[in-house]
């Protein structure tokens, strides 16, 4: 009769393991599939932002919600658009329902998010940033003869 109890604990003790182990592992994976993503449409992004202030310097709108509209509708991201989430942009919100960064300063340009736990880390952590350099064209002229 012992016997017969200790297989059943432990093949309970296996079985609870095995499925504990899947868990962690769904879970992380799961996080990882969702930072992948996001990282993605971060950068991608940010080669819209990048042509966007090669034209316009940083003349950005003044705040998130007007940047990201003129960056949606910005002729130079129209060979992104199919590979941007805008929904996610247009609507302010991460993964995780945080705000993204968004920090327009002469020389450049933060944008990202601040991760899962929607503190910002200055950038380590589980912060997913870009930092784009503003280096506006000088305007060309036309000179006749």
């Amino acid at each position: 009769m012992a016997r017969r109890t200790w297989r059943r604990f432990a093949i309970g003790v296996v079985v609870a393991v095995v499925v504990f182990g899947w868990i962690v592992y769904y879970t992380d994976h799961e996080i990882f599939l969702i930072r992948h993503h996001l990282i993605s449409h971060v950068y991608r992004l940010g080669t819209v932002i990048q042509g966007f202030t090669s034209e316009f310097g940083s003349n950005l709108g003044p705040d998130y919600k007007h940047a990201i509209r003129q960056l949606y509708e910005y002729e130079g991201a129209a060979a992104a658009n199919d590979s941007i989430d805008w929904s996610m942009f247009l609507a302010n919100r991460d993964p995780w329902g945080n705000r993204f960064v968004f920090i327009v300063r002469p020389d450049h340009v933060v944008f990202g998010s601040m991760g899962e736990n929607g503190r910002d880390d200055g950038g380590k952590g589980d912060d997913i940033y870009v930092t784009i350099e503003i280096r506006q064209q000088p305007a060309t002229t036309l000179s006749g003869n």
